[in-house]
């Protein structure tokens, strides 16, 4: 679900400062972002696009962009509609029940029942806040598809910044084993 993997970034860019800076009009932001949250559907490699292990050009990127992905977060964001939707229902019917059962009841049973409500009821708040965070992410994510990736223009400069961002990681990584040889080296 690309909801799982937009909750999963969105948490890093709350509690990790380095993803906190994103800024998804800067071309090489964006290329992270989108590198990270395509990890499990697609691999760049060496200037190349992969999908489902087949490698393609970038213009058959877009329109996988364009045509299945945003028809997966459509579906996905009807999914979790309809669950909100049914645990608003549930809350109802925990209001209503709960008003019903609790009149005539003695003073302990009352507080036990009202406890039982009160923490079916949370659990069920929690949850739709949490679908509604995904919404959001979603909503968010078809948005920044719809308009920063809807010309091949723009996703051929989305895929040659996840590039140049894949040369940057290994450049780094070499220059860290570079540095802790050197360090041993000196020890």
């Amino acid at each position: 679900m690309w909801s799982d993997s937009l909750r999963l970034i969105h948490e890093e860019e709350i509690y990790d400062p380095e993803h906190g800076v994103m800024d998804m009009t800067i071309p090489v932001h964006l290329a992270q972002y989108m590198r990270d949250v395509l990890e499990g559907s697609v691999c760049f490699k060496g200037n190349k696009v992969i999908i489902n292990g087949k490698v393609t050009i970038p213009l058959y990127f877009m329109c996988w962009l364009q045509i299945v992905v945003l028809k997966e977060l459509f579906v996905e964001t009807s999914e979790l509609q309809k669950k909100v939707e049914e645990l608003l229902a549930t809350q109802g019917d925990l209001l209503n029940k709960n008003k019903k059962e609790t009149r005539n009841l003695s003073e302990i049973t009352f507080i036990r029942k009202n406890n039982e409500f009160s923490h079916k009821y949370s659990i069920s708040k929690t949850r739709i806040e949490e679908i509604n965070k995904n919404l959001k992410l979603l909503n968010e994510f078809k948005k920044l598809i719809k308009e920063s990736l809807n010309t091949i223009t723009k996703v051929d400069v989305l895929v040659q910044s996840i590039n140049l961002i894949n040369s940057f990681d290994e450049f780094n990584i070499k220059k860290e084993d570079l540095i802790e040889i050197i360090s041993k080296g000196a020890e």
